[in-house]
């Protein structure tokens, strides 16, 4: 506690608030309100906006992935077929939360690529046989 009698630190400056308040309709938007301070609005049809991460979506891009990487080297491009599958649920899913789409995409994608690099090294090997491999 100080007293008004001692000499003031010239120095001393008084904590101010480190998120100064904004009226509303100012600055950031509030909560359910757009830049201009009006309620904001879904566009008509936009599926909600639940904040829930899909984690179907993130489950097709780690199996696609290793389809990928596993068909380079061995039998692994076999995975990218439950990963299509994954992929392709992840994809309605997202549809009902509203994330996740271009990740469902991405995975579904990159597992239908390793099926195909897979497609390919069979290929190969039945046209050009053992002398190949």
């Amino acid at each position: 506690m100080t007293s008004p009698y001692q000499p003031q630190d010239p120095y001393y400056r008084q904590p101010q608030n480190p998120y100064p308040t904004a009226q509303p309709g100012y600055g950031h938007p509030q909560q359910g309100q757009d830049g201009y301070g009006y309620p904001y609005q879904m566009p008509m049809g936009a599926p909600p906006q639940t904040g829930e991460q899909n984690q179907l979506a993130l489950a097709a891009v780690v199996i696609g992935f290793i389809s990928v990487i596993g068909s380079l080297f061995c039998w692994g491009g076999l995975l990218g077929l439950p990963g299509i599958g994954v992929g392709i649920a992840a994809i309605v899913r997202s549809k009902k939360t509203g994330t996740g789409r271009n990740q469902a995409i991405g995975g579904t994608v990159l597992s239908a690529l390793g099926v195909l690099i897979l497609t390919v090294w069979i290929v190969a090997y039945v046209v050009w046989g053992d002398s190949w491999a």
